[in-house]
C-alpha cells in the first residue's frame, strides 16, 4: 500500500504446537506470495556445490522468468547481476523514505526479483536517527537503517563470487565482469536516494543546494529526535497551506524547528514554477498511517488471546495510508514511553 515492492501474506495459519522463542510462544505458519522465491543465497548454494552447469541452470532461469532483457547483452550473466542490483537499490531506498528497517538484511533474506522478503524483525523507525536499530538479533548494528544500502551492495556482492564461474573465460576477467555489474548498485541508489527525499520535501531535486539542505535536514532532525513519518506528514500540511505551528513543535527546541521552516521555504519556492506539482507530490508519497511498532505489539499481543479486533482496525487503515482518516488520528502519533517498543523479533 505504500508503493515499495513487496511479498504478500496469503494466510497464517495456527498449528496447535508451541514455537521457543524467547519465551514460549503459539506456533503458525507463515505463507507468502512472491514473483520468486530464489534469493541470493539460493545461488550461493548452488555455487557451492561446485558444478557450473547447474549453477548456469539456475541462472538461465532466473533470467527467463524475471530478467528476459539481459538475453540482448553481450554477457547475459553479468547484465543479470546489474538488474538485480537496480532492482535492490531501488527497493533499499524506497525503505529509507519510509524509515523502514528491514531487520535481517542476510543473503537468504535478499530476493532475487527485487521485492521485500523475509521481515521479521522489521520495524519503522521513529526519532530520527540513522543509526536506529530495533532487530533483536542486530546487537552491532550491521542493519541500522542508515547502513543498509551498504548491507546491500556487500549481497551483490556474494551474488557476484556465486556466479564467477559462468561470467568469464577466466577468473580474472569474471571478477572485472562482476565488479563493473556490481556498480551499478551504487549509481542507481545514488539516482533514487537523496532525490527522493527532495521530492519528499516538495523540492526541486535537480539542485545541488536542495541535495545539501536534505543533508543538512537529516543532521538536524537527528539532533532534535524528530518523528520522521509526522515530520514528512506535518510539512505536507504545511505546503498545502497550512500554518507550521504543528510542525515547528515536533521539535525539542522550537527555535531551531522555526529556523529550519525559513530554510525550507526559501528553498522550496526558489523555484516556485512547479511547486504546486511537488506539493502534489508529496501528498502522494508521504503516508499519514505506518505500522507503528507499538500498534504491531498491540496486534500480536491482541491475537495471543484471539481478539484480532486490533489487527482488523489496523490492517484497514494501513490499506489506504495516504488518506485522511479523521477517526483513526490515534494511529499517527507516536509511542508514549510506557508503550515505545525497543526490539523486535524474528516472529514479528
Amino acid at each position: 500500500a505504500l508503493g515499495v515492492p513487496t511479498t504478500r501474506a496469503l494466510a497464517a495459519v495456527a498449528t496447535g504446537e508451541t514455537v521457543y522463542r524467547e519465551t514460549p510462544v503459539p506456533g503458525a505458519v507463515l505463507t507468502r506470495v512472491a514473483q520468486s522465491h530464489v534469493r541470493v543465497g539460493t545461488f550461493q548454494y548452488f555455487y557451492a556445490q561446485g558444478d557450473p552447469e547447474l549453477l548456469r541452470k539456475l541462472a538461465d532461469y532466473v533470467i527467463d522468468r524475471h530478467y528476459p532483457e539481459a538475453k540482448a547483452h553481450p554477457n547475459p550473466y553479468r547484465a543479470l547481476i546489474e538488474g538485480v542490483a537496480q532492482r535492490q537499490a531501488r527497493l533499499i531506498a524506497g525503505w529509507m523514505h519510509l524509515g523502514f528497517i528491514h531487520g535481517v538484511m542476510n543473503t537468504d533474506n535478499m530476493q532475487i526479483a527485487g521485492e521485500t522478503i523475509d521481515f521479521g524483525p522489521c520495524a519503522f523507525m521513529e526519532s530520527f536517527d540513522a543509526a536506529t536499530v530495533l532487530s533483536s538479533i542486530d546487537r552491532q548494528g550491521r542493519y541500522a537503517w542508515g547502513n543498509q544500502p551498504q548491507i546491500g551492495q556487500w549481497n551483490l556482492t556474494r551474488l557476484a563470487e556465486s556466479l564467477l564461474p559462468i561470467l568469464a573465460e577466466n577468473e580474472e576477467a569474471g571478477i572485472e565482469e562482476a565488479q563493473a555489474a556490481v556498480n551499478a548498485f551504487g549509481e542507481t541508489f545514488n539516482a533514487e536516494f537523496v532525490p527522493g527525499f527532495c521530492r519528499k520535501m516538495g523540492l526541486a531535486s535537480e539542485t545541488e543546494e536542495a541535495q545539501q539542505f536534505v543533508l543538512e535536514t537529516f543532521e538536524l532532525l537527528t539532533r532534535q529526535k524528530v518523528d520522521f513519518t509526522r515530520f514528512f506528514r506535518e510539512l505536507t500540511r504545511v505546503a498545502g497551506g497550512a500554518e507550521s505551528e504543528t510542525l515547528i513543535g515536533l521539535f525539542d527546541a522550537a527555535a531551531e524547528g522555526q529556523d529550519w521552516v525559513g530554510r525550507w521555504h526559501a528553498a522550496a519556492l526558489a523555484k516556485e514554477e512547479g511547486f504546486s506539482e511537488r506539493a502534489d507530490v508529496m501528498r502522494r508519497i508521504n503516508p499519514i498511517f505506518i505500522p507503528r511498532n507499538h500498534r504491531v505489539e498491540q496486534a500480536i499481543q491482541g491475537a495471543l488471546q484471539n481478539d484480532y479486533s486490533i489487527f482488523e482496525r489496523l490492517n484497514k487503515v494501513w490499506s489506504s495510508p495516504f488518506e485522511e482518516q479523521a477517526g483513526n488520528a490515534d494511529l499517527e502519533e507516536p509511542a508514549s514511553a510506557a508503550e515505545e517498543v525497543q526490539q523486535t523479533f524474528c516472529g514479528t
